[in-house]
């Protein structure tokens, strides 16, 4: 049975045409009931019947457009509607098998076929319904009279059931398309929580290196904080030593230069002050 999900549209769809065609012909022409006696014959379709006289050896035939003159009777518009109806639906199911399109595992695809599936059972029920009904009168005329061939009532049968293999080979491409897109909504499934998780994990990661940074930074900031705190008291406690040794430099000086005593006030070398106070202040 896979195999027939296999058949390529296009043979479906000239299948289907071909099926219209043949419920068509079957339905207008009049081989539904063809009854034989030595000097005529009758043929009745579901539409009109013909009265063919064949005593001369030719066959003169001549048209019976009333329901009474038919062998069938009144069945025959009964049967009639059936068959076109069942050929109008046929035709509408082939149009959408032509939209139909089964390679494309969307929802409006297996609509489509699933609706094309549902016109063609509906026009083979109604085609046997009436072919059926039709194979009973000729089962039931056979008992006392002769009948030929119905011809026509045999296309329509091969006819109808047509539409019923047109219909379990497309519920077999529907099967397929459905079953895709079940894969296709759980790999997608799949996929989304992948994405999800991996983007959760890297915001979590992403937000890990952003304390880092701001831990190392803050740390960085700490220990730049502390090498200034100590270069300052290091330069503290060099300009503190620069002036202890300036002023201890000083006072030696003092404490080894001569002082030089005259009279009134004592006199420094000039090399230590070059100055000499005045005897007598202006003042």
């Amino acid at each position: 049975m896979t195999v027939l999900c296999y058949i390529r549209r296009k043979i479906l769809v000239v299948l289907g045409v071909f099926t219209s065609l043949g419920l068509i012909t079957g339905m207008v022409t009049p081989w539904w009931v063809v009854l034989v006696t030595p000097d005529s014959r009758l043929v009745n379709g579901l539409w009109y019947s013909l009265s063919c006289d064949v005593s001369s050896g030719l066959s003169l035939c001549r048209s019976l457009l009333l329901a009474s003159e038919s062998t069938i009777g009144s069945a025959r518009l009964e049967y009639g509607l059936l068959t076109l109806f069942g050929t109008l639906i046929c035709m509408l199911a082939t149009v959408f098998l032509i939209l139909y399109n089964p390679r494309v595992n969307t929802v409006q695809s297996t609509i489509t076929g699933a609706l094309t599936v549902t016109l063609y059972v509906i026009s083979a029920i109604l085609t046997w319904i009436a072919v059926g009904k039709a194979c009973a009168d000729n089962v039931r005329l056979r008992r006392n009279q002769d009948l030929d061939g119905p011809w026509s009532l045999v296309v329509s049968a091969v006819a109808g059931t047509m539409p019923i293999f047109l219909a379990v080979v497309i519920s077999f491409r529907i099967h397929n398309n459905v079953t895709n897109i079940k894969k296709e909504r759980r790999q997608k499934r799949k996929t989304r929580q992948f994405y999800e998780q991996r983007s959760c994990h890297s915001s979590m990661t992403m937000l890990g290196n952003t304390g880092t940074l701001q831990s190392s930074s803050l740390h960085s900031s700490v220990h730049s904080l502390d090498i200034s705190f100590a270069n300052h008291q290091e330069v503290n406690s060099l300009n503190s030593l620069t002036m202890e040794f300036k002023e201890n430099t000083s006072i030696s000086k003092m404490s080894k230069s001569p002082i030089i005593m005259d009279n009134t006030s004592p006199i420094f070398p000039a090399d230590i002050i070059p100055y000499k106070f005045p005897n007598n202040p202006p003042y």
